[in-house]
């Protein structure tokens, strides 16, 4: 892996291990809400979390592998793999996927809005990378050595 490789690989990987750390550093809603039935549940910004730790999990594996495969393809495919992780975790505080609490003071939108920040910079340079020019897939040197066809 060339110097550019690992300096990806390991800001992915800090990127990743942030993203887990951060319900650590600034923690969400801890209250319950009281169902109809009168029991008690925790409300919808913990399950987007729990969401979001098992999906930080898989970017945290997915930036190791980054060091551990040895292809071009194999990291280019790992790269895809962290960009729809990161868009994912972006999606999961929409109310409609799972969502945060409706007041705008509790502590989980403190909590969301890191979580975007790194979520967003996990996507961000991955898509820039993919279409910058000279860093697409390799041509192949066949395609070049083949005569042109005439049509009778």
């Amino acid at each position: 892996m060339d110097t550019r490789g690992k300096v990806a690989g390991i800001a992915a990987l800090v990127i990743a291990l942030g993203l887990l750390v951060v319900p650590k550093v600034v923690p969400p809603c801890t209250d319950l809400v009281t169902t109809a039935a009168g029991g008690q549940m925790p409300m919808r910004c913990f399950y987007t979390f729990r969401a979001q730790t098992l999906f930080a999990l898989a970017s945290v594996a997915a930036a190791l592998g980054l060091f551990l495969v040895g292809g071009r393809d194999g990291r280019k495919a790992l790269g895809g793999m962290l960009v729809v992780l990161g868009i994912m975790m972006l999606l999961l505080p929409v109310s409609g996927v799972i969502g945060l609490c409706r007041m705008d003071g509790m502590p989980c939108h403190h909590t969301a809005f890191w979580h975007n920040l790194l979520s967003a910079a996990q996507v961000k340079p991955r898509l820039l990378v993919g279409f910058l020019p000279g860093l697409g897939l390799p041509t192949s040197t066949y395609i070049n050595e083949m005569p042109p066809t005439t049509c009778d």
